[in-house]
């Protein structure tokens, strides 16, 4: 413990040094973490994988619908649901690439139509 010896070093007055102590001790306990089981740690890693391969799952759909929106103006809510209800990474890959080279929203709605 670190108080002894800040105690040494600092000179405070008896109302200051209760109120220091209080918050030591506080700021410890705050730092002291309890023990992660295998089990927990394996749960842990398994929720961290699936939220960042949600995240990009949400990316991939936001960044097909935004190449829409720049190319060819206001996306349809038909087009964008679509879009939403695809979970799959590489078809998302696939379509943000087609979003990029195709010549009109109609021909994208058909692309969409035969990825799924």
């Amino acid at each position: 413990m670190t108080v002894p010896f800040i105690d040494w070093v600092l000179a405070l007055p008896e109302d200051l040094k209760l109120v220091f102590k209080q918050e030591l001790y506080a700021f410890e306990e705050n730092k002291k973490m309890r023990y992660v089981t295998s089990i927990e740690q394996i749960g842990i890693e398994q929720g961290l994988q699936q939220g960042l391969q949600q995240g990009n799952i949400q990316q991939g759909q936001i960044d097909i619908i935004e190449v829409l929106e720049v190319r060819f103006g206001e996306v349809s809510e038909t087009i964008s649901q679509q879009i939403y209800a695809i979970q799959d990474p590489a078809m998302l890959k696939t379509l943000l690439r087609q979003a990029i080279t195709i010549e009109s929203l109609t021909e994208f709605q058909q692309a969409i139509a035969q990825t799924t």
